[in-house]
């Protein structure tokens, strides 16, 4: 077989491109990170489309392109007459990660922190974007020195023709990259796995997921899988070794083989959920506020139908850049505000010229195929996610759905989807379950939050129902609060607190937290209420020390966490001991927490608490105020181990939703906590070049020189107005480049809330009381006390030598007024200690007594 010359230049040579016209096409798909010409080389005009990616090192990439350029041209007839198109882009040898670029696609998952696309990446998402893939081969070499294929799913004949091919050419097969990866045939052939799978396994192994490494987004084989269902095989081959051609050739031919044959093609894209579209009535609960008012909603559901075509009426197929753009200027719009887009999606529409079905604009139906939602950052959106109430629905027998469809009968699809909120639950619970739940106050809080407030909803009502069937006897043995707080959660702490307030006489404040405290978002909210008990003195005195922790969890009642659970436990048992005791000289006031610990608004709970005890807390004949605190006593996650960090400085947390600047800005001063306020100002530059994004500005200036140039502006600037953002790429821009980047950059400062200066921001975050005069960051517990705590514990053998910075702990709102503190957390350790729960008790009562607390 002849070669052309080994020489990436070839093509781009414009007697290549003219010679071989009717064979291959050259088509320039995007600019890389060094500014490079990214191109794709198409050949064939079948209908099974096959997107290769060459992302070895050199020499061994532009030699196989050239073989898989000579196969094409010596191969005339087989090219036109199979029934393939072939789309080839060989990455430019100096990307600055090979392996960064083909797992940098959009991903939205936990806390992986997605921010933006690589220009490299954009180029190979361009050609998935608008083109239906079928198969993706992937050619991959690092410093790694053996062979292997990870395989989108289990094809027992291509297995074992890729494992002869292992054999024939006696080469090195590697173990796969994590232990989690299955294997689908013998050694050397995995299943692909996503960069999901990657941070799942190390939050399991991890303690905290500060710790986990980064993860710049999505691998190009789940990307492309998410969009066309497609059928993805990625060769890790050897760095060095250039006698592989045949190797590759061979896999690429029995893979094309293999798709054509078996893999096939699925036109239709079924609904996963019955109660989407009922009779001709749709649901919009996983995307639209049904709370909000229903004229509102109508008319914006209306402005985004027309806004999504007018915006795509030429753009055919829908890309992902495209959607990005289109939804900075949807949602960079001040019509609504940021909240209101943050629970009405901008891509929620109408299906039909009735305005009677409300669905999804990009749904994989009105694409061709393609799912895009799941990489969108700029969305809260699990397009994969069951519906909670449709997992109910399967379960109910067929009388309690025909009262459904007869109930929602002739209402419109706002009024389907509240009626979906409120009766299905109450359905379920009638025709599933032992015990008439629905009239409880936590089977409301369990339903009525939100649609995702409970992904758990199931497993949720039937605990409910398990915690009706318990004996209303409760026992105060740490063994048995341990377990039933473990299994019931916040269920069997009120039932607790109410029975030790019946029982022995003392007050209970159940302070529930108001709603909009609680919203923010569609993010889930647990333990709306904040549990006070108050043991008032023998002799009154507005003295009082405060001990408290944070119950909530994600799972909504059910606590499944043993550390959570001896926490609560201890205190609850301790706070009988106090109450059965003869003498005491202060209150004692023991607080739960709840809404605590979620991680879009933290702290809801505590800060609540803390707003009205610096009002005055009326409790009985009993108004106690913070300067009536001798000391709060804050735990967490105690006596699972020997080891009990005593936290003694702690980073603020924002009392309302932070922006994405302000999230920025927190993960940096959370890094750099010595230098807060050079921090702040610095951040601001760093977040606009980030989010703004690298690659779009270069995708439009096409010059790398150019672009670090406006990089490096824009993180000096100290005020972000469109003149001084004009000003400064004046400089650098002509006059063509100048209106585009400038309008660019100013979009999606204001999409991000970017203020005009940054001393607007500095001001903003004062406001909120992030931000202090004198010293704003550094806020100390109680030395004196902490230490005193400290060496009583040391004494019977607990490690207390680490300090610990405590992040989105709920003692911070009460530092804020000034109020000592001791916080002492637990943490796990892997040698086997007896923790003695006595013991530990004994030393906590006597460092009360230390703080005044005297009782016998």
């Amino acid at each position: 077989m002849k070669f052309l010359k080994p020489d990436m230049s070839v093509i781009n040579e414009n007697d290549f491109t003219e010679k071989y016209s009717s064979l291959i096409n050259i088509e320039e798909t995007g600019i890389s990170w060094s500014g490079e010409i990214i191109n794709c080389l198409t050949s064939g005009h079948g209908h099974i489309n096959v997107l290769i990616i060459l992302a070895c090192n050199e020499p061994l990439n532009s030699i196989f392109l050239n073989y898989l350029i000579s196969f094409m041209v010596l191969n005339e007839q087989f090219i036109k007459d199979s029934d393939f198109s072939w789309h080839i882009i060989k990455l430019p040898c100096s990307s600055y990660g090979k392996k960064d670029i083909l797992s940098g696609f959009p991903i939205n998952y936990k806390h992986i922190k997605y921010k933006d696309t690589p220009s490299d990446t954009r180029a190979l998402m361009k050609v998935i974007d608008r083109t239906r893939i079928d198969l993706l081969l992937t050619f991959y070499s690092d410093n790694n020195s053996d062979f292997s294929y990870y395989i989108t799913d289990e094809c027992p004949s291509l297995c074992k023709k890729l494992y002869k091919l292992l054999q024939k050419y006696n080469l090195p097969s590697k173990k796969p990259e994590f232990p989690f990866v299955k294997h689908l045939y013998k050694k050397g052939i995995y299943k692909i796995f996503s960069s999901k799978d990657i941070y799942d396994y190390y939050e399991k192994s991890l303690s905290s997921f500060e710790e986990v490494p980064h993860i710049p987004g999505e691998t190009i084989e789940c990307y492309t899988s998410l969009r066309w269902n497609n059928f993805s095989i990625r060769c890790n081959i050897p760095d060095g070794m250039t006698d592989l051609l045949y190797t590759e050739m061979i896999s690429l031919l029995c893979a094309a083989d293999y798709v054509k044959n078996s893999v096939a093609k699925k036109e239709e894209f079924p609904s996963k959920v019955y109660l989407c579209s009922l009779d001709n009535i749709s649901c919009s609960g996983c995307c639209i506020d049904s709370k909000e008012d229903k004229d509102l909603l109508k008319k914006y559901v209306e402005e985004n139908s027309l806004a999504f075509e007018k915006y795509f009426i030429d753009k055919k197929p829908v890309t992902f850049s495209d959607l990005e753009d289109y939804i900075f200027k949807r949602e960079g719009t001040v019509t609504y505000t940021k909240d209101f887009y943050r629970d009405n999606c901008s891509l929620a529409g109408y299906m039909d010229g009735q305005h009677s079905r409300i669905g999804c604009l990009i749904h994989p139906k009105r694409t061709g195929g393609m799912e895009i939602r799941e990489g969108l950052w700029m969305l809260i959106c699990a397009p994969y996610e069951k519906c909670y109430r449709d997992l109910l629905w399967k379960e109910l027998p067929q009388k309690a759905k025909e009262e459904f469809i007869a109930s929602v009968k002739g209402t419109d699809w706002i009024d389907y989807a509240k009626t979906i909120y409120s009766s299905i639950p109450e359905l379920y619970a009638l025709y599933k379950l032992k015990n008439d739940i629905r009239r409880d106050h936590f089977f409301k809080d369990l339903t009525d939050l939100s649609l995702n407030n409970a992904p758990d909803i199931k497993v949720n009502l039937h605990l409910l129902d398990d915690f009706y069937s318990l004996n209303d006897y409760i026992e105060f043995s740490p063994e048995f609060l341990e377990e039933n707080l473990n299994k019931f959660g916040q269920l069997f702490l009120e039932k607790c607190l109410k029975y030790i307030e019946k029982h022995y006489n003392v007050p209970l404040l159940s302070m529930e937290i108001p709603l909009d405290r609680l919203t923010a978002g569609h993010n889930i909210v647990n333990g709306n209420i904040n549990y006070i008990l108050f043991i008032p003195s023998h002799n009154k005195t507005e003295k009082t020390i405060l001990m408290a922790t944070s119950y909530d969890n994600y799972n909504k009642f059910s606590n499944n966490s043993p550390e959570n659970s001896k926490t609560s436990g201890f205190l609850i048992n301790l706070l009988v001991d106090l109450i059965n005791s003869k003498k005491r000289d202060v209150n004692y006031m023991f607080s739960f927490f709840g809404a605590d610990n979620n991680e879009l608004l933290p702290l809801a709970g505590s800060f609540y608490f803390s707003e009205k005890l610096l009002c005055g807390l009326s409790i009985e004949n009993y108004k106690i105020f913070p300067e009536d605190i001798i000391c709060q006593i804050f735990l967490k996650d105690i006596l699972q181990g020997k080891y009990y960090g005593n936290l003694i400085c702690h980073i603020p947390v924002f009392r309302i939703r932070e922006t994405l600047l302000e999230e920025y800005i927190y993960e940096k001063l959370y890094e750099d906590i010595e230098n807060f306020d050079e921090t702040i100002m610095s951040s601001i530059g760093d977040f606009a070049v980030e989010y703004t994004g690298r690659g779009k500005i270069l995708d439009i200036v096409k010059n790398t020189d150019k672009v670090d140039a406006i990089i490096s502006g824009i993180k000096k600037l100290e005020s972000f107005r469109k003149d001084d953002i004009y000003n400064l790429l004046s400089d650098i821009l002509n006059d063509r480049e100048l209106a585009g980047i400038t309008d660019l950059i100013r979009e999606r400062f204001l999409f991000f809330e970017i203020p005009d200066t940054a001393e607007d921001l500095k001001e903003s975050l004062m406001k909120k009381g992030v931000l202090r005069e004198g010293l704003p960051f550094y806020i100390n517990t109680h030395r004196s006390f902490t230490e005193k705590l400290c060496g009583l514990l040391s004494e019977e053998g607990f490690d207390m030598k680490e300090e610990r910075i405590g992040r989105r702990m709920g003692f911070y709102p009460l530092l804020s007024l000034n109020i000592s503190t001791v916080s002492i957390e637990g943490l796990p350790v892997k040698e086997e200690k007896e923790i003695r729960f006595e013991i530990f008790k004994d030393k906590f009562i006597e460092f009360l007594k230390e703080l005044g607390g005297n009782f016998n």
